[in-house]
């Protein structure tokens, strides 16, 4: 593999590695191993990278599939996946980026945001409520305590004037350190919170053992990591079971 190649494949390692610590269980499909979570995220996807899905594999897939668990599907930056795949339907996708730490030059942010290293049930319970409302989306509470236990993982909360307003969870793997449920909640979005937390989570990560960030980005949030470095790598696209 090229260079390029192995910081997408890191990307993609980094990115199951935070659903297995999430928790996961294992499965044997025609002598091919899969993966799924056995609650939120609601993952189900295969040990090695599939440059495609033939019909037979889905038709295993499905019969597996509850109706809310994502089964994503990794392509080329250029590559396009199709609305629908027998019995699924996209239902969004994702930028895959990277940054190299190395050759990345410190930008100065504010002190008024804070980021605090959550390590406790009270700062958990705010991260998790925040967490829900940046994304839209019902969290396990569980899943999170699992994963604040975990040694290679560092949940930071964003606080700004005394209120916490910010989410993120930081994963390393390697040399790698993956950025993952990063988001600000709807009240105090529009107002640049997200480029100083994105600051000084760099700056953080400067001081680290490693030499990249990776990350998967929602449209929202392309332009800020493009003018702060990040490049594009490929794409991850989500299918769910299709209700017709």
């Amino acid at each position: 593999m090229n260079k390029s190649s192995l910081l997408w494949q890191a990307n993609i390692d980094n990115q199951v590695a935070l659903w297995r610590f999430m928790g996961a269980d294992t499965l044997n499909l025609q002598g091919e191993l899969w993966h799924t979570s056995v609650s939120w995220p609601n993952k189900l996807w295969p040990d090695k990278l599939h440059n495609g899905l033939g019909e037979a594999m889905l038709h295993l897939l499905i019969d597996e599939l509850a109706p809310c668990t994502v089964v994503p599907v990794w392509t080329g930056l250029h590559q396009e996946c199709p609305e629908t795949l027998p019995g699924l339907v996209k239902t969004g996708e994702l930028v895959q980026m990277y940054l190299d730490l190395q050759d990345y030059e410190q930008s100065i942010g504010t002190d008024k945001v804070e980021l605090v290293h959550v390590q406790d049930q009270t700062s958990l319970q705010q991260w998790w409520q925040i967490c829900q409302q940046a994304f839209g989306y019902d969290i396990d509470i569980e899943v999170m305590r699992r994963l604040m236990a975990e040694s290679a993982v560092r949940i930071l909360m964003a606080v700004n004037n005394g209120q916490p307003q910010g989410t993120a969870l930081l994963l390393t793997t390697g040399r790698v350190v993956g950025l993952h449920q990063f988001g600000v909640a709807p009240a105090f979005q529009g107002q640049g919170l997200a480029k100083q937390m994105l600051l000084q989570i760099l700056a953080l990560a400067k001081t680290w053992p490693v030499d990249y960030m990776t990350l998967q980005a929602s449209s929202a949030g392309l332009g800020l990591y493009t003018k702060l470095g990040f490049v594009q790598q490929g794409k991850v696209h989500s299918y769910m079971l299709n209700p017709v």
